[in-house]
């Protein structure tokens, strides 16, 4: 088991999880495995303060594994913020891990947001649209 693996099973160890789901979501997510301890700690603190029930947080990580491989302030925090300026809860995030995929903070802010203000679209609304529609910005 190479140092970096061993991390983040210690790391999942830490918080609960037994060997099964651990090798589940192993399977389930390749890039856990050159996740650094730190990176994965990171996540998972910024989640908890984010409005994810501590005793929800386990369940929703494991729906949502790429949650952890992300850098924090290069795409979790931004993601939450342009989240939170389209009238979202911070804590959905991990609703809709498919929106990990797209550069939301990067394509949407500037651009759809003042295109839908245009249309009359409410921030919420938009929010809403893109969280279940997230090709509209790829």
């Amino acid at each position: 088991m190479t140092d970096q693996k061993h991390s983040i099973v210690e790391f999942f160890e830490e918080k609960g999880f037994d060997d099964e789901s651990m090798n589940r979501m192993m399977r389930r997510c390749n890039r856990l495995e050159s996740t650094g301890r730190g990176r994965a700690s990171e996540s998972w603190d910024y989640l908890g303060s984010i409005e994810i029930q501590k005793r929800r947080l386990p369940y929703d990580v494991s729906k949502c594994l790429k949650i952890l491989t992300l850098g924090l302030n290069q795409k979790l925090v931004p993601t939450v913020r342009c989240l939170a300026i389209l009238g979202s809860k911070p804590g959905e995030v991990v609703k809709f891990p498919h929106i990990f995929s797209h550069t939301l903070e990067e394509k949407l802010c500037p651009l759809l947001l003042a295109f839908f203000r245009m249309l009359g679209t409410s921030e919420k609304q938009l929010g809403e649209i893109l969280l279940l529609n997230p090709r509209l910005i790829s």
